[in-house]
């Protein structure tokens, strides 16, 4: 019992509770009380909803406004647009929780806590939230009349159709699938991002995937239903999809890349109230969307690019650079590191006065744009994997690991990490056959090269 309603009479001295009672009239006012901590309860009305709605100067008609579900069957988000010529109208969001609901006679009454999203701050207390509603179903299919309270109670509303906001519903259809997504998506039913934090779910009919995370804390899962296919390639597509989470939803542009057969990358667009809107500019600006880069549940390997000129490379860190390995362990001594190339691996000696350790990476795809390359990769006995940008400018080879996703604007404090000078050495042959891990001395390249690597998205494990 989250609300109750009671009857009130003056206080006064009286012999016994009958007559105490028998004070009260049948008419007389009903007071509201609202839990404050109440459990949220299903609202009993599902969205979507177009609606009209008065604040006593006139009915904003258009546009329309409108009514969505979330996920939780306990809330409802509604979206208020503003007319020009009615006085009192203004664009708004408002969450509404329900946390009772009931009937008398063919009116029903629902009490919520509403969340309000305005551009100006307002302040929040229990008396400007919680609102009570009275609506009933006319004979019009589809058609719910319904008023609001003015205040935190819900004396006085008595019709639907009187209230300090009435409004009318209408019901409208929810989106339904009008597409497939690509096919080289969808033979791989699960997909998940580098970091293995997010997974993506598509249905049997290839029409609609979730989107769930595994951090501790919680965020909604995500759905997606394709709505309409845009234009396409061999390895490209760019749909509209109808995206919810909670009360967030809309037509959202997606843009769908195959980058190998287990490596696909996907960019978002912002989320639009029509699909007509939702590919209209959302990538006007496209270096600035980002990708996300996913992987199948099971990632073969497959053969090494060669990174720079050689194979036998061998790398020393500028002194000071070496904190982001081991601080505890190395301290402010020279750190040094050896990467060598196999068909299928990339391997990585770190190794300073006290501290030494192998990294094996196995290679799973690469592929070029806007000349940088970009390889996926997985750190050898655990689930962890990596992209490796790098691109080479005025005799300079540059190397960034990132943990997430391809990222395509490396920010500038990443690649001052740390600095290391390349020569080449002998050491790669006895290095991957795990015979020596000493280093010997160094003999310098010819052409001198600086290589950047963004060890901090490298983390030892």
């Amino acid at each position: 019992m989250n609300k109750i309603r009671r009857i009130g009479a003056y206080c006064d001295v009286y012999r016994s509770l009958n007559q105490a009672c028998s004070i009260l009239n049948a008419d007389a006012p009903l007071y509201s009380l609202f839990r404050v901590d109440a459990t949220p309860v299903s609202c009993e009305l599902r969205g979507p909803f177009t609606f009209t709605y008065s604040r006593g100067h006139g009915e904003c008609q258009y546009p329309l406004s409108t009514i969505d579900s979330c996920t939780d069957d306990s809330h409802l988000l509604f979206r208020f647009q503003a007319c020009a010529d009615v006085l009192g109208t203004e664009s708004s969001a408002e969450e509404l929780t329900c946390t009772a609901v009931w009937k008398e006679g063919s009116a029903h009454y629902l009490v919520g806590k509403i969340s309000t999203k305005k551009n100006y701050k307002q302040s929040f207390t229990d008396e400007n939230a919680y609102r009570c509603f009275v609506f009933d179903f006319l004979t019009d299919k589809g058609v719910i009349q319904m008023s609001q309270s003015a205040d935190a109670t819900c004396d006085g509303l008595v019709s639907p159709w009187e209230g300090s906001r009435t409004m009318r519903l209408t019901k409208s259809k929810h989106p339904t699938s009008g597409c497939q997504f690509p096919s080289w998506v969808t033979t791989k039913h699960k997909w998940r991002t580098l970091d293995g934090q997010t997974t993506y779910t598509f249905g049997a009919k290839n029409n609609s995937f979730k989107l769930t995370h595994s951090y501790q804390d919680q965020e909604d899962d995500t759905k997606f239903i394709c709505i309409e296919h845009v234009t396409g390639t061999a390895n490209s597509s760019t749909v509209v999809a109808y995206s919810s989470s909670g009360c967030k939803n809309g037509y959202i542009c997606m843009k769908f890349f195959r980058r190998h057969n287990h490596i696909i990358e996907i960019q978002y667009g912002e989320l639009a109230r029509s699909p007509q809107e939702a590919c209209y500019s959302a990538f006007s600006t496209a270096p600035t969307q980002d990708f996300v880069t996913l992987v199948a549940r099971t990632v073969p390997v497959s053969g090494c690019p060669q990174l720079i000129e050689t194979n036998e490379i061998r790398v020393q860190v500028v002194k000071g650079a070496s904190s982001s390995f081991k601080p505890e362990l190395c301290g402010d001594h020279m750190v040094k590191i050896a990467g060598c190339r196999s068909y299928d691996s990339l391997e990585f000696l770190i190794t300073c006065a006290s501290y030494t350790d192998v990294k094996s990476f196995a290679c799973h795809g690469s592929w070029e744009e806007d000349g940088r390359n970009y390889l996926i990769t997985g750190l050898r006995n655990t689930g962890y994997k990596y992209c490796f940008v790098y691109w080479h400018k005025d005799k300079t080879a540059h190397l960034s690991g990132v943990h997430d996703t391809c990222r395509r604007k490396l920010e500038k404090t990443f690649t001052e990490n740390v600095s290391f000078n390349i020569s080449s050495t002998g050491v790669c042959d006895s290095f991957l056959s795990r015979q020596s891990t000493s280093l010997p001395s160094l003999t310098t390249l010819t052409i001198s090269l600086l290589f950047i690597v963004v060890v901090s998205c490298l983390p030892i494990r």
